[in-house]
């Protein structure tokens, strides 16, 4: 018994840091049920046993799991208290001690015996007994008069969203990891360079490093891009145009700007020349001329993060900035 005591003070102080943290309580009908306690016996402690499944996604999900002090793994105590329970309701008792026999027959000999009258006795009770009357009571089951009971409602559907939670977490991880859907998970990151290939000799290995190389060393070009066929919104907030939306409808050679929100709006402007520029990954850089080839308007567009800065040469105050929205895309994809 005193094995016994220790276990189940062992489990109340583990459920009890469980029913403090709460991290884990979707995961499975335990929780559900530790919750509703705040004192936890003996009998609370098996039927808590005798509700988890050993699926162990409270330990994988716990940061209180070994090697942390507290060393807390609810699957592992459970399973221990489970085991004791089958032994206290399941197992049958110690034979008494007129059955054991002189000294000199305990050993091999005694467990040889045993056996023997253990096999003779099934074959009486399976010849004489309906085996009906074996029967055994679990003590973290539910009986059928108290499943429609509104009090269990909850638990047991919280036991079935549970194991299906549980066996489809696994289908999704197991079939992830054999076809390298989670090839980017944090734990392979110091592997993303020799996965892809890129770790060049002599170059360090970490996670980014070719990632990191390539972006800081874009290749530089002086091909011009086509912008045939963009309509785009540039919406400012900063400078000069704050507070106007001017519509960019590109051709093949021209621009035409159209003021469509703000005090611009009814202002003509004549379509201009333009040249644009990749400087970047999704980054163009846009020089509007007039016909004599001077500069009437300079741009650089960011179409990750959707931004414009404008310069118009000539103003006090030419610096203007905002947001960018494509209405229509040309045939060319920008680089």
């Amino acid at each position: 018994m005193r094995m016994m005591d220790d276990l189940f003070t062992e489990a109340q102080r583990q459920l009890n840091i469980c029913n403090s943290c709460r991290y884990c309580e979707g995961y499975c009908a335990v929780f559900p049920a530790l919750e509703r306690r705040t004192v936890l016996e003996a009998g609370d402690i098996t039927q808590l046993a005798n509700l988890c499944h050993d699926c162990r996604a409270c330990f994988h999900a716990c940061m209180y799991a070994p090697p942390h002090e507290f060393a807390v793994d609810p699957p592992e105590i459970l399973s221990r208290v489970r085991l004791a329970s089958y032994r206290e309701y399941a197992h049958p008792p110690h034979l008494p001690a007129w059955l054991r026999g002189p000294t000199w027959l305990r050993g091999r000999g005694a467990l040889a015996t045993a056996a023997t009258g253990v096999a003779a006795a099934l074959v009486v009770v399976i010849g004489c007994t309906d085996l009906t009357t074996l029967t055994q009571s679990n003590p973290g089951a539910l009986s059928s008069a108290t499943v429609y009971t509104p009090l269990n409602a909850p638990l047991i559907v919280n036991g079935a969203i549970s194991d299906f939670e549980c066996a489809f977490s696994r289908y999704v991880v197991g079939s992830g990891v054999f076809t390298d859907e989670l090839a980017d998970a944090i734990s392979n990151a110091a592997n993303f360079d020799y996965d892809r290939r890129t770790l060049t000799t002599g170059a360090s290995a970490s996670p980014t490093s070719a990632a990191v190389s390539n972006s800081a060393k874009p290749q530089l070009s002086a091909d011009r891009f086509d912008m045939n066929g963009y309509v785009i919104n540039a919406k400012y907030t900063l400078g000069r145009n704050t507070g106007n939306t001017f519509q960019q409808t590109y051709t093949q050679s021209t621009v035409q700007g159209v003021p469509i929100e703000g005090p611009f709006v009814g202002v003509t402007f004549p379509p201009a020349n333009y040249i644009a520029l990749p400087i970047g990954p999704h980054q163009l850089y846009i020089v509007w001329q007039d016909p004599t080839n001077a500069i009437i308007d300079v741009f650089v567009m960011n179409f990750v993060k959707h931004t414009v800065y404008d310069y118009a040469p000539g103003s006090t105050t030419p610096e203007s900035a905002g947001t960018i929205t494509v209405v229509k895309t040309g045939p060319n994809r920008i680089p």
